[in-house]
C-alpha cells in the first residue's frame, strides 16, 4: 500500500483539527446573543477547549496578567462568527478562573500572534466586539 505524502497528511490532520475546533465551539455557543451575561464555563470545559485550541495550533500563548490570548491568525480568519465569539468568551472565561484577577469580569483581548494586532475583544459586561 503506498502511503499519502507528509503534506498532504498534514493537511488532513489539520482540516479535521480545524473541524473540531468548529465543532467544539458550535456546542458551547449560543443560538442568538444573549440579553444578560450568562454564568461561565466550567473548569472541564474550559480544559477541553484549551486542549483542542492548542492541539490544533490555534492558541499559541495566554497570558493571564493581562488577559491576552495570542492565536494563529490563519485559523481564526477561518472561523465563523459565532465561533470567534465562542473562542473569545471561552478565553475571557478561562482569565477570569485561572488568572490573579479571580474577582474581575471575565474579559480577554485576543492578538495576532504573527504581528501583535488586536483582533478582537470579549467583556462579560460589554460583550464581544472585532477588531
Amino acid at each position: 500500500m503506498i502511503s499519502p505524502h507528509p503534506a498532504v497528511r498534514a493537511r488532513a490532520a489539520f482540516l479535521v483539527c480545524l473541524a473540531l475546533l468548529f465543532v467544539l465551539a458550535a456546542l458551547v455557543s449560543c443560538t442568538g446573543l444573549p440579553k444578560k451575561p450568562q454564568p461561565g464555563y466550567t473548569s472541564a470545559q474550559l480544559d477541553s477547549f484549551l486542549v483542542i485550541s492548542i492541539h490544533t495550533k490555534f492558541l499559541q500563548r495566554v497570558d493571564l496578567d493581562i488577559e491576552e490570548a495570542r492565536v494563529n491568525p490563519e485559523i481564526w480568519d477561518k472561523l465563523p462568527d459565532t465561533a470567534k465569539r465562542s473562542s473569545a468568551r471561552m478565553l475571557a472565561w478561562y482569565c477570569a478562573k485561572n488568572g490573579n484577577r479571580q474577582d474581575a469580569q471575565p474579559n480577554v483581548t485576543v492578538v495576532n500572534e504573527e504581528n501583535g494586532e488586536t483582533l478582537a475583544r470579549y467583556n462579560e459586561v460589554l460583550g464581544y466586539s472585532a477588531e
